[in-house]
């Protein structure tokens, strides 16, 4: 076996057959003439490198569109991360609710009161006038002390002191209460 020349393409050894031989190791084809030089088809090399080329961009594109992907996954990942707590911020809230709801419709079905107005509401108005705001609200118990010190001069003659329901002096509005518990008015 006699080698003529090296490939230009890969510079393997390449073996005299006839005009034409294919290189062995790069597959580029390869014209003999008589004086026995080479010359590499250039077509064929450039569409080898035309294909490397193409294989290589095919090759990019899909590792940017999985780096495409890996960003979106990540983006969907953090935004479902920071709406987990405002889901469940929403769902205790609704519970909250909801059971605010039930303890109200049970002071309801109970036949209790929910008074708009705080004890301190009453101090200095006149007993009478507080009496009918209580009476208005639905309490029927009412009961008087009259501690008999009008101030000086009778200033605060009749005004209220204090005012106390079921022995709470101290309630605000919101507060729930049965209307036949005992209500004291307390007034100079």
């Amino acid at each position: 076996m006699s080698y003529i020349n090296k490939c230009e393409n890969c510079g393997a050894n390449l073996q005299e057959n006839n005009n034409i031989s294919f290189c062995p190791y790069c597959g580029s084809k390869i014209y003999l003439n008589r004086s026995k030089e080479i010359n590499i088809n250039k077509n064929i090399h450039k569409y080898y490198t035309d294909n490397t080329e193409i294989v290589k961009a095919k090759a990019d594109v899909i590792k940017n569109r999985n780096n495409l992907i890996f960003v979106l996954v990540l983006f969907l990942l953090m935004i479902a991360i920071a709406a987990v707590p405002l889901i469940i911020v929403h769902l205790e809230e609704k519970k909250e609710e909801e059971r605010i709801q039930n303890e109200i419709n049970n002071y309801i079905s109970k036949g209790y009161v929910q008074i708009k107005f705080s004890s301190e509401n009453f101090e200095s108005e006149h007993y009478l006038t507080v009496k009918s705001q209580l009476e208005a609200a639905g309490f029927t118990n009412i009961e008087f002390i009259d501690l008999n010190d009008h101030g000086f001069l009778g200033i605060l003659e009749n005004d209220v002191k204090s005012v106390s329901i079921a022995g709470d002096s101290y309630f605000v509005a919101g507060d729930w209460f049965h209307p036949d518990d005992k209500v004291v008015i307390t007034f100079y």
